[in-house]
């Protein structure tokens, strides 16, 4: 979809190129920029504006909409209320066996196909591990295929520059549609 919709894709690991993969290697500018292109593709209005976009697609005078149909980031909030689905405890998965439902702790392989592992109450995949996503507030959530079992836990975030890109950075994009009246 990425690369549908960009016409490109940033650099990814070798042994982790194809369809059924996660696009990696996305920075938070990049992830904006891509929402705001597949909202255009799906013949919507965009969350974001901004002045300029510079090298390392560094964007200038960004403001964010959040009351427009479109295709965005998640807050952090947003984010982890649908990681969650519902639990209560630090992962979703409460105390089933975490590797059954998250690809983390490799640190000799790579992310794997998406949809591998268990889906979370809500039936969304890779919720944690694999890659870690960007929120709208440059943080990324869920870990990554790297992390360590407690990185998974919902409440985690890390904090990084907007330009941060590399093979444990990915991106889960939300639709969110607005009524009119």
């Amino acid at each position: 979809e990425y690369e549908t919709v960009m016409g490109t894709l940033p650099l990814q690991m070798k042994k982790a190129v194809g369809d059924s993969f996660p696009v990696s290697n996305v920075s938070w500018y990049d992830a904006i920029l891509f929402a705001n292109a597949l909202s255009k593709y799906l013949g919507l209005d965009t969350a974001y504006s901004y002045a300029s976009v510079e090298a390392g697609n560094k964007i200038v005078g960004l403001t964010t909409d959040l009351n427009i149909s479109a295709v965005r980031l998640p807050t952090g909030e947003e984010w982890e209320f649908a990681a969650r689905a519902g639990a209560t405890g630090s992962y979703y998965w409460g105390t089933a066996k975490a590797t059954d439902y998250a690809q983390y702790n490799n640190l000799t392989d790579s992310y794997q196909p998406v949809a591998q592992k268990l889906p979370n109450a809500w039936n969304l995949y890779d919720v944690a591990g694999n890659v870690a996503e960007w929120t709208s507030d440059t943080t990324l959530r869920g870990g990554n295929w790297t992390s360590v079992a407690k990185e998974l836990a919902l409440g985690e975030s890390e904090k990084q520059l907007p330009d941060y890109a590399s093979s444990t950075t990915g991106i889960r994009v939300i639709l969110i549609s607005k009524n009119t009246k």
